[in-house]
């Protein structure tokens, strides 16, 4: 549809939106949604199996309506989920020209980024139980991730981080091909992984680091670059 749907305290079930229409979410239930170039706005209810693409939009939680939940959501191909204040999305898998971003006070839980697809988390949106299975994470200053980082031991997965406060979160599954890249530090001088696995990197004349896997091995360990 191009026009208008407004789902409070009802159930909708396969509504597929539009360029130029949208679909509110103020208390109901959505399900297998399709947005083609329209916009979904869950600012309490909850959704689930939404498929996003083509220009597709979908917002979950809103700075001035509280927070919604969307479960399952599918991003390809040029749709993009944006996750705002008091807002969760669950289980979303980010495909190839897909993007989620999580704003302040957003969370992203157990997201998979598969090749091609890219996690934006602002400063103060929380990321959870990420897996990299080949796209790209992307960490700005100031942003949290929690619950662990894995790579799935799948090639071509990469963590961009920006600023200079390094996550906590384990970093699992990484495999020759992956990266992680520090956007805003230079000058490396020095990269080792000592005992218990954690990777430290000296660059400016400070120390960055990261706790892996300690159950996984890596042959040759780190080396400088």
């Amino acid at each position: 549809m191009g026009g208008n749907q407004l789902v409070h305290g009802g159930q909708t079930i396969s509504t597929t939106v539009s360029t130029g229409g949208y679909e509110e979410i103020d208390g109901g239930l959505t399900s297998a949604t399709a947005l083609s170039g329209g916009y979904e706005i869950v600012f309490g209810g909850t959704t689930s199996n939404t498929l996003v693409y083509s220009g597709g939009l979908q917002d979950v939680g809103s700075a001035f309506a509280g927070g919604g939940v969307a479960n399952a959501t599918l991003i390809y191909f040029g749709g993009t989920q944006e996750v705002l204040a008091g807002g969760k999305a669950s289980g979303t898998a980010i495909n190839s020209g897909g993007v989620e971003t999580v704003g302040s006070g957003g969370v992203s839980h157990a997201a998979i980024i598969i090749d091609g697809g890219i996690e934006r988390v602002s400063s103060g949106g929380v990321t959870d139980a990420t897996t990299i299975n080949g796209g790209r994470l992307e960490l700005l200053a100031g942003s949290t991730a929690t619950n662990g980082i894995d790579f799935a031991h799948v090639t071509s997965g990469s963590l961009w981080i920006y600023g200079t406060a390094m996550p906590t979160a384990v970093i699992s599954g990484l495999v020759v091909g992956d990266a992680i890249d520090l956007r805003n530090v230079a000058n490396v001088r020095d990269i080792s992984l000592p005992s218990h696995n954690t990777l430290m990197i000296f660059a400016n004349n400070t120390t960055y680091q990261f706790s892996l896997d300690p159950n996984q091995g890596f042959p040759n360990n780190a080396r400088s670059r």
